[in-house]
């Protein structure tokens, strides 16, 4: 199962790091998009990348800020 998830880093992050993960993203799913004012991506996740991705955003060094399902979001 895939799921379509955003993943933002910390601002700690640098630009050549956030493409290695792009890599990583793409060689288990697809990245849709990528974000100029936030530090991430937005991607498409098989369900072993997505754990390689949750076990290293777990890590207490890790630069991965958060990952989170990709929907829509709206107000009242």
């Amino acid at each position: 199962m895939s799921g379509k998830y955003i993943i933002t880093f910390k601002q700690t992050a640098t630009d050549e790091q956030i493409e290695q993960w792009k890599e990583k993203a793409a060689a288990g799913g697809e990245v849709t998009k990528s974000f100029t004012l936030l530090k991430g991506f937005a991607a498409t996740l098989d369900a072993n990348t997505f754990s390689q991705f949750s076990s290293f955003a777990a890590e207490n060094d890790s630069i991965i800020e958060t990952i989170e399902p990709d929907g829509i979001v709206t107000t009242q």
